[in-house]
């Protein structure tokens, strides 16, 4: 459902917590429906979503079916819908 560095996650939120993200590090969801999480981390990050099941095009959208909170660092996102 997202991907980082070549690794796939479950959820958003397991692809933030792991310490291998790094500041300036993007995200890529597929077309999905996570879940809310928070942003607690003194980092920055990028979350592109709207992938096809291979991260090759990201033409649709990724929804967060809640909120997505920044308590710390920051985040850009792109073709994320927050409902």
């Amino acid at each position: 459902m997202g991907a980082l560095n070549n690794s796939d996650y479950n959820t958003l939120q397991e692809a933030y917590a792991d310490p291998a993200t790094l500041n300036g590090m993007t995200i890529l969801a597929q077309v999905a429906t996570f879940s809310s999480f928070t942003l607690d981390r003194d980092i920055g990050v990028t979350i592109k979503g709207g992938f096809d099941s291979n991260y090759q095009n990201n033409g649709d959208v990724s929804r967060i079916g809640g909120s997505l909170t920044v308590q710390k660092g920051s985040v850009v996102v792109e073709n994320l819908v927050i409902q």
